[in-house]
Order: structure tokens, then sequence, then C-alpha cells
């Protein structure tokens, strides 16, 4: 009998500091700062640098697994401009796991200094990936649709002729773009895209004087076109 209650204590006596054991090496471990910081991203990234995010959780990674706040620390990430979608999780004891994805860069905006966004908004990063081609679009702001219009409208006439359009400008309802042969072609403020089919049609046909390049084409003309000349890099070089 004695026997019996001796080993009920001990059993019981065993699970009570087997308790306090494991309560002390939870908070041991839930009072840690947070150590790891694991960024998760849909592609890659073009204008936000995996470093500059953790500069922007470093503020928190003061706080415990207890003290540390989801939140608060999505709504620091969310203030760096182009985030399109973020989610923070805690990961068992001291990492934290941020998951996110960029809006989508459509081209430059005015310089390649600032982009302008899928969702319309233009930023001015201060990290680029230099792996993005895009256009350069000039203009206001308040004509974002329109020349993003524009833009897609003589990129197709541009590419259906074997050209492409590098930069495009709206600027007192006139249009100006440079071809990806760097010549720029003034096209008015109509008739956009037949004018731009006229030139890339007669293209080949333009007689070039030697020792010269094809620069700029005028295209305000109710028949026909201008044209000008620089010099070709390779004689001005030798000069």
């Amino acid at each position: 009998m004695k026997l019996k209650l001796y080993l009920k204590s001990t059993c019981f006596v065993l699970i009570v500091v087997g308790l306090l054991l494991g309560v002390r090496y939870v908070f041991k471990e839930s009072s840690a700062h947070l150590q790891k910081v694991a960024i998760v991203t849909k592609g890659e990234l073009d204008y936000i640098s995996k470093p500059q995010i953790v500069d922007l959780i470093k503020p928190f990674q003061e706080d415990t697994w207890w003290e540390l706040n989801v939140g608060d620390v999505t709504q620091a990430i969310k203030q760096y401009p182009g985030i399109k979608e973020i989610k923070v999780q805690k990961q068992w004891s001291d990492q934290l796991i941020v998951e996110l994805t960029e809006y989508k860069p459509k081209a430059y905006w005015n310089s390649r200094n600032e982009i302008l966004l899928e969702d319309k908004e233009v930023i001015a990063p201060k990290y680029f990936s230099g792996s993005m081609n895009l256009p350069i679009f000039y203009g206001d702001k308040n004509n974002i649709d329109t020349i993003e219009n524009g833009y897609g409208r003589l990129q197709k006439v541009a590419v259906d002729n074997g050209f492409s359009v590098r930069d495009i400008s709206f600027q007192g309802n006139q249009w100006q773009i440079t071809l990806n042969t760097d010549v720029k072609v003034w096209l008015g403020s109509s008739r956009i895209e037949q004018k731009l089919l006229q030139l890339l049609q007669n293209y080949k046909s333009i007689e070039i004087p030697k020792g010269q390049k094809l620069a700029t084409v005028d295209m305000r003309y109710h028949s026909g076109f201008a044209v000008g000349f620089k010099a070709a890099e390779n004689d001005a070089q030798k000069g």
C-alpha cells in the first residue's frame, strides 16, 4: 500500500517538474528576439530589394515572440511604394516570414528615375534590378491613360512592321516617338497610326547621304514628310 502511494507521489512530482521545465523552456524560447527574416516573393523583385525590406523590419527585431505584432510590421512595409500584396507570419520561435508581390511596372515616367505602375501610380524607387526593359513615357500625369493607350496603338503598328517604340511623348496635344532605330518621329495630333504606318512602309526607301544616318522624321505635313540626318557613329569616331 505504501509502495503504491510512493509511486503515485513520485509520478505526480515528476509530472509537475516536467510541466515546470516545459513552461520554462517555452518562455525562454519565446522571449528571444527576432533573429531570422525570410522574404518570399512571386517572381523576381524589380524595384524593391530584400535588404530594404529587412531594414523596414529592423525596428521590430527588439520585440519578443509574444510582443511582435504582425499587423504593425505589415503596415510598416506597406508604406514602401509599389507593394501590391503582403502577408506577414510569425514562425516559432524567432523567425518572421514575409510574402510580397509588386505592382507590375508599365513604363519609365519622364526619366529613368521614375516608374509608372499598373495601378497608375508613379514612384521613384531607390532600387532597380537592372532587368527592366521598359519604354519611357513623357507627359503630364493627367494624361497617363491617353499616353498608355497611344503607346499601345503605335507599338502595334511598329511591331507589325518590324520596329518598336522606345519612348513616347504627348505634350500640348502633340505626339512624338522614338523608334528602336534611334529615329525621332513627330506625328502631330491626329491620324497618328496612319502617319506612322506611312513612314514605316517607306522607311527603307529613304535616301540617306553617305556618312550620315537618319535622325528625325516630321510627319506633320498634309502630304509626304521631312527628314533630318546626323553623322553616322563610325564616321564621327574617325573624325
